[in-house]
């Protein structure tokens, strides 16, 4: 049906929708079946992307087109009802919205329909559906709290998920009053993190504390994110809100943790620094006795006057010293603060130094000791008498826990690049349990109620802790019960050295003075008379001149006239300290007098301050005087004088 009027025909042309009018055609039983084009706009083929439709039935056009188009058109024809709709084309691919109204006479069949493709926007639509429903699903899925506010942030629009209570929200919008969630103590930070983030049209964080789902106080973290629109305005705000109460208690508990690691180790540190003063007041207590009675042993032996007491007194004063020397020494090492003095030795040397040291003890007991290792060949870079004291207190350890009479066997070979000393002896034994904790300060084998071995349970310790700081290895092994006990100490093998260094002789005290002796003057400055008047007829029998003071102030008058080359100072002095005395006399006398420090006390802390108050050499009581003899000649040697303390203890 062809518009006539050429009017109606451009305004027919003009429009975006399609437009067509079309014959409904109808079966054998009157039911509509397919219509035929009669008329199209320039816009239909856009519309429909279908062409040369006129006189064609839509059949033959899109065979698989839906029934329900033919329904809806068919009751048009026959009703005469406008319609409107939309609907999908499954066949053509579109979606459609639609207005269909009957055109001429009744029996003509004729509907007119005026359509425009919404394809577009039903897909948009759908997804703007999918993704409503998937933020659905995934609010309902999620265990946090998600909601949305108002622009201003007064009203809570929506919440889904769980976690907090919302209070007469029913699926409406409330006001929002952070008193009814939030903790008294955080309302001041929330309002302000919200006064921030509104105020500012940006994202927004905060931890505070809220009512929980069971009106409990909990922590959550919340995060808020405006939405904008086309124009940048905010128009809503989206959040969540997590709860994190087992994070905050998790690290709450870290912190108590942590903090009472902190106090725990404060409080050992304490208790170590006071055991370690400890240790340097009895040590100063012990040694200063300890002093005198040796002294008072040499200067009997250098009168000439020997007894089985004097054996007796001489051997116990020794074990008391070592006993002394052992408690301080393993604070030292345990701590790190013993310096090796490494250099190129012999194994040998260093077993004929210690056999020396266990001596006395192989003497009393009988012991029948066995030396089986080369001469050279077995270098070491190792402290001399470090090591010699690891050995030596090896073969003590041997000689205390065997039967008087025993053979004990020190053995050395070398196994590639390691050397390695064995002592084995024919004692008692070790206990299997006992073996993983042998080398552990303070721990002793079972003994008697006699105590016959005796000790504080340090030298094993000591042994272990000075191996390793010579990059070596030390184990015991052992039967058992009856069966002796082995022990072995493996150190690195130092090659193509050269030979090693000769050992230092240690031999008796010399039957005659040194020839510079009768023209040195030494000034014994202690409080303890007992102890001055030992060292002064030691000194004075080794043929030096020897003046004492008793303190401080008497000390310097005395060196006016005295006029010392070497003074002997005690520290812990009446009056003033021997800190303070040397001082005085380094200002006095200037640097030819030799100050040297004889006391009890034998800290790192002590030489350090030793070395400040200007001494040359820092010796701990109890000191033979053979060696106090060695360190003055030291001194008085030419080039001695180099401005650092030695540590002669």
């Amino acid at each position: 049906m062809p518009f006539p009027d050429r009017h109606y025909r451009a305004l027919f042309e003009s429009m975006d929708h399609g437009f067509c009018t079309i014959e409904v055609l109808f079966d054998g039983h009157g039911e509509p079946c397919d219509y035929r084009f009669l008329d199209v706009n320039g816009a239909f083929e856009l519309q429909t992307g279908l062409r040369d439709t006129i006189g064609r039935t839509m059949r033959t056009l899109a065979p698989d087109h839906e029934a329900h188009w033919f329904r809806v058109y068919g009751r048009v024809a026959l009703t005469g009802e406008p319609v409107h709709f939309e609907q999908r084309a499954q066949a053509l691919g579109r979606w459609y919205d639609v207005n269909a109204f009957r055109v001429g006479e009744p029996e003509q069949r004729h509907v007119a329909v005026l359509f425009a493709d919404i394809t577009a926007k039903k897909e948009a639509q759908g997804a703007l559906y999918a993704s409503e429903a998937r933020y659905r699903a995934l609010a309902h899925a999620t265990t946090h709290l998600l909601f949305r506010l108002s622009a201003d942030g007064t009203q809570l629009i929506e919440v889904s998920g769980s976690g907090v209570p919302v209070r007469g929200l029913e699926h409406r919008p409330v006001r929002v009053s952070l008193e009814d969630y939030l903790h008294p103590d955080d309302l001041p930070r929330a309002r302000t993190a919200c006064e921030e983030a509104l105020g500012g049209g940006r994202a927004g964080e905060l931890e505070f504390r809220a009512r929980m789902a069971d009106l409990t106080w909990g922590w959550l973290l919340a995060r808020i994110v405006p939405v904008r629109n086309e124009a940048g305005e905010v128009i809503e705000w989206m959040g969540s809100a997590t709860d994190i109460t087992a994070r905050i208690e998790a690290d709450e508990a870290l912190r108590r943790s942590e903090a009472a690691h902190e106090a725990a180790r404060l409080a050992a540190e304490r208790a170590n620094q006071a055991k370690d003063e400890f240790l340097a007041i009895l040590g100063h207590e012990l040694r200063n006795p300890l002093a005198p009675m040796l002294t008072a042993l040499e200067v009997m032996q250098l009168r000439g006057s020997e007894s089985r007491e004097q054996e007796v007194l001489q051997r116990q004063v020794g074990y008391l010293t070592r006993m002394v020397d052992d408690l301080l020494d393993v604070s030292r090492i345990t701590r790190g603060k013993v310096e090796l003095q490494r250099r190129p030795l012999e194994l040998s040397d260093v077993v004929v130094r210690a056999m020396e040291i266990a001596s006395p003890l192989f003497e009393q007991r009988r012991h029948r000791g066995e030396m089986h290792l080369p001469r050279v060949g077995l270098t070491i870079d190792a402290d001399l008498g470090r090591m010699a004291q690891v050995v030596g207190n090896l073969l003590t350890n041997a000689a205390k826990y065997s039967e008087p009479g025993s053979r004990i066997v020190i053995s050395g070979e070398r196994d590639r690049d390691r050397v390695r000393l064995r002592v084995r002896d024919e004692g008692i034994g070790i206990e299997p349990d006992m073996l993983p904790t042998i080398f552990e300060a303070f721990v002793q084998h079972p003994q008697t109620s006699e105590r016959s071995a005796g000790g504080l349970g340090l030298g094993l310790a000591i042994v272990r802790s000075l191996v390793e700081a010579h990059g070596g290895t030390v184990s015991a092994e052992s039967e058992g019960p009856g069966h002796g006990s082995v022990f072995t100490i493996e150190l690195p093998l130092l090659v193509e050295t050269g030979a090693a260094d000769a050992p230092s002789k240690n031999g008796s005290l010399p039957d005659r003075p040194p020839a510079a002796a009768g023209r040195l003057r030494v000034l014994v400055v202690d409080d303890n008379e007992d102890a001055a008047d030992m060292l002064r007829f030691g000194l004075e029998h080794l043929g030096y001149e020897v003046a004492i003071a008793p303190d401080g102030p008497s000390a310097i008058e005395r060196a006016k006239t005295f006029d010392p080359t070497v003074a002997v100072l005690d520290i812990g002095l009446p009056v003033m300290d021997g800190y303070e005395l040397a001082r005085k006399l380094r200002a006095d006398r200037g640097g030819h007098l030799r100050l040297v420090a004889l006391t009890g006390y034998g800290q790192d802390r002590d030489r350090q301050r030793a070395r400040l108050a200007g001494f040359d050499t820092h010796m701990v009581k109890p000191v033979d005087l053979e060696r106090l003899q060695r360190v003055i000649e030291e001194l008085l040697a030419p080039g001695s004088g180099n401005g650092e303390v030695r540590e002669s203890d």
